[in-house]
């Protein structure tokens, strides 16, 4: 299978696709959290799976140089469109060619950007190279579909009709959750490859916190914290739908 970045390319350089990650403002709760923690004023950040630029606002401001990255050209012209005082470059992931050695000191690949690198020789490759740009010391972030999220819990919150339709679209979201993980070996075992219509391409990796732990060990990192995706309060795993990863690189 070819990895060059996104294995489901084509997905995202529709134009439906692009406008929808376009309208995307605003920073997830656990991406702040990170972001203020272990974004220095005045790093040089690359920021990876750029898409329409969402992060950049923010990471760009923090920055003392910013570098925004994405495998499909459309996205990577409309951030251009955007972003008319930065620079945008179209890059494979699992490669990051033309990037020196030890030159940033934090990466960034945000909305579970690597769970769409279609094999795991690929997304090991990712991690190596992202290793292999940051110097000792930097920090890689990033967020990664849980293995074990099964339950979609429903927000409380609006009138009484508004909390019954939360109520059955989460029963509804739980359901779909469970015919397309449970029967899978990744569901069980904690890592793999799964099925998933609700994503560009309809395909995504999804690994336990221990799993991710373990890729990030094998390539140098050590995991500083881990923030449950979607909101910063403490969740069950089986409510999480990602996590967000911070994790620096060790000295060798």
């Amino acid at each position: 299978m070819n990895d060059k970045g996104l294995g489901s390319a084509p997905a995202y350089e529709r134009r439906a696709v692009v406008e929808h990650y376009d309208r995307q403002t605003e920073l997830q709760p656990a991406e702040r959290v990170l972001f203020e923690r272990h974004v220095p004023q005045g790093s040089r950040v690359l920021d990876l799976g750029v898409g329409a630029g969402r992060t950049t606002p923010w990471l760009s401001a923090r920055a003392s140089s910013y570098l925004g990255a994405d495998l499909v050209e459309v996205m990577v012209e409309r951030c251009r469109q955007k972003f008319p005082g930065l620079s945008f470059v179209q890059a494979d992931a699992t490669e990051l060619a033309g990037f020196e050695d030890g030159a940033l000191d934090v990466v960034v690949f945000s909305f579970n950007g690597i769970d769409c690198i279609p094999s795991l020789e690929g997304r090991e490759r990712c991690f190596a190279a992202c290793a292999r740009v940051l110097r000792p010391g930097g920090l890689f972030l990033f967020s990664s579909h849980n293995a074990r999220y099964a339950v979609y819990a429903p927000v409380f919150a609006g009138g009484l009709l508004r909390r019954i339709w939360r109520i059955v679209y989460a029963c509804a979201h739980t359901l779909s959750n469970l015919l397309f993980l449970l029967p899978t070996r990744a569901f069980w075992r904690g890592w793999g490859f799964v099925r998933d219509p609700t994503v560009h391409g309809g395909r995504k990796h999804v690994a336990t916190q221990a799993h991710v732990a373990a890729e990030l060990a094998r390539h140098g990192f050590e995991l500083l914290e881990t923030q449950a995706g979607a909101a910063v309060a403490r969740r069950h795993s089986i409510t999480t739908p990602w996590y967000y990863y911070a994790a620096r690189k060790q000295a060798r």
